[in-house]
């Protein structure tokens, strides 16, 4: 068994964020870690300017700014920008250190005394949590380096601060990256990367990610002592966009407080005047042609009254086609399925056959030993479930639950070579988020409640233009994957077509071949799922209408 690793982190002040107390706490109360060190002191005071006229206008400005958003991000994250004192843990040792700042108050940097200091402590990793892009020989003397948490997508934002510019710039995504630090500004190994859905507000956006990353951290500290050593690094690509940069620029925070605060302030003040609009979401099918028919020719299906459609599957079976779709009642403020049968190019509303007392959508469905079994979206009692057909197609019967305490949404299921595989849309973190991360695991049996996650590690997608299953369909011997795409703060904008070229019990890769946009019916602004076979297409989208 490995010896505990010896963890220290590089802090500011005896006062950290929740966020820097939480990983502390955890490396101090998991036995796969040593007592953790804390640097700390470091931060000279040289670090406190004379402002300019220009400088305190503008940090007027953003402290308003972050005043009103903080206010809406404590709804969700009640801790955010709170700090605790490292005092409320037990077993540290406190080491103080000076620092040696650039001119330009960014780049720390160690003296001989100092390096020695941190040296005798035989630390295996430092996490740095504090201020100061860290540079110099402290880089090389941890066994496993300095780890760090950058949140923004580093291919695309350097530069601060984190989530700011996704909403300024109306990014669909906000990212993170795990790495290892070297002299690099922002250009440390990366060691894990993940995107997810970004929303309207700068303080919500480094909210969201930040507690999205803090749960994959924690996640690589325990692998790097299970297999003592670090997790590969990402292939190297070059940056090519510009810094950002965010000090002093009025026009940048009087633009942003507009397009946010105030954009957001006349919105509420049309939707009390004109009222507010809803969303409802639409089927429509055609028969299959090898995909040559154009969608804007696709039948639409009349909505249920006081429900819509969403989320379609089709099947034939016993010589008839019927669509399985979600069934949302406006009632209930939930989701059940319901079927309906096209017959002679017209579709008969059959009803509801699966009717739980928790929301249900995205009901798959599929044939194996001359049986159909469906496994629809039951995230919110925390399972994958597993459903019978018992007499086609009315009659639905629970089967079994292949997964528990797995919060997790639209999930496929389908054999290919020697085992069944499962691709589900997991939030690892807690928050909901089933639109970032894709994981596959595989069971030699499909009526099984072992299934393993494949060994080249889940998530194997983990970014929300890319994760989030929207259908799927067998064609000419291959496997194509629907996938969601998200606009900013905006749920199934697009829907993209991947073909599955590599799936076993080690790993998967695929490729995008094209993308459809929500543009082929009147009105519609989104869609987001597709599913065909051999006799029929089905295809959803949604429209906005005033309440």
């Amino acid at each position: 068994m490995n010896s505990p690793l010896k963890v220290a982190f590089l802090v500011d002040d005896y006062s950290v964020d929740y966020t820097t107390f939480e990983l502390i706490e955890f490396v101090s109360n998991n036995d796969s870690f040593l007592n953790p060190v804390i640097f700390t002191g470091y931060k000279d005071k040289n670090l406190i300017s004379k402002k300019s006229i220009k400088k305190k206008i503008f940090d007027w400005l953003v402290r308003k700014v972050r005043k009103k958003e903080t206010k809406i991000v404590r709804k969700q994250f009640p801790n955010y920008l709170k700090t605790k004192s490292i005092n409320n843990i037990k077993n540290l040792e406190i080491i103080k250190l000076n620092g040696i700042w650039s001119k330009s108050c960014l780049y720390l940097d160690f003296d001989k005394e100092n390096i020695e200091k941190i040296s005798k402590q035989n630390i295996d990793l430092i996490i740095r949590c504090g201020t100061g892009i860290v540079i110099g020989d402290i880089l090389s003397i941890p066994r496993f380096g300095i780890l760090s948490i950058h949140n923004g997508d580093n291919r695309v934002n350097r530069g601060g601060p984190p989530g700011f510019w996704e909403a300024f710039n109306d990014e669909p995504t906000i990212g993170f990256v795990i790495q290892k630090l070297n002299s690099e500004l922002d250009g440390g190994d990366v060691i894990l990367r993940g995107n997810i859905m970004s929303t309207n507000y700068w303080l919500m956006n480094d909210a969201i990610i930040t507690k999205k990353s803090i749960y994959f951290f924690k996640n690589i500290l325990l692998k790097i002592f299970e297999f003592n050593k670090l997790p590969e690094f990402e292939k190297p690509s070059l940056h090519h966009n510009k810094l950002y940069k965010f000090n002093d620029d009025i026009l940048i925070i009087i633009r942003y407080i507009n397009k946010t605060l105030i954009k957001d302030l006349f919105a509420k003040i049309k939707e009390k005047i004109f009222g507010r609009k809803i969303i409802e979401w639409s089927i429509a099918y055609s028969k299959f042609d090898n995909f040559k028919k154009s969608l804007w020719r696709y039948k639409e299906i009349k909505n249920p009254e006081k429900s819509y459609l969403a989320d379609p599957f089709i099947v034939t079976f016993n010589n008839r086609s019927v669509i399985f779709a979600e069934d949302y009642s406006y009632d209930d403020l939930k989701g059940r399925i319901s079927a309906i049968e096209i017959k002679n190019n017209n579709t008969y509303h059959l009803g509801v056959v699966i009717n739980e007392n928790f929301h249900m959508s995205f009901p798959y469905t599929f044939e194996y030993d001359n049986k159909l079994y469906m496994v629809p979206e039951t995230h919110q009692i925390n399972e994958i479930r597993l459903y019978e057909c018992t007499n086609f197609p009315l009659k639905w019967s629970f089967k079994m639950t292949l997964m528990k305490n797995i919060s997790s949404a639209d999930t496929l299921i389908f054999k290919h070579n020697k085992f069944w595989f499962m691709l589900t849309n997991k939030c690892s973190s807690n928050l909901r988020d089933f639109n970032s991360e894709l994981h596959i695991f595989y069971s030699e049996n499909l009526i099984s409640d072992d299934w393993k996650p494949i060994s080249s590690g889940n998530p194997v997608i983990f970014d929300s233009r890319m994760a989030r299953n929207g259908g799927i369909f067998f064609h000419d011997k291959n496997i194509y994957r629907i996938n969601q795409i998200h606009d900013k703060n905006d749920y199934g904008k697009k829907f993209g077509i991947n073909l599955i070229s590599k799936l076993d019990e080690n790993s998967f890769e695929e490729k995008r071949i094209d993308h459809v946009e929500a543009n082929f019916k009147d009105d519609i602004v989104s869609t987001h799922h597709f599913n065909t076979n051999s006799n029929y297409s089905v295809v959803d989208f949604m429209r906005k209408y005033k309440k």
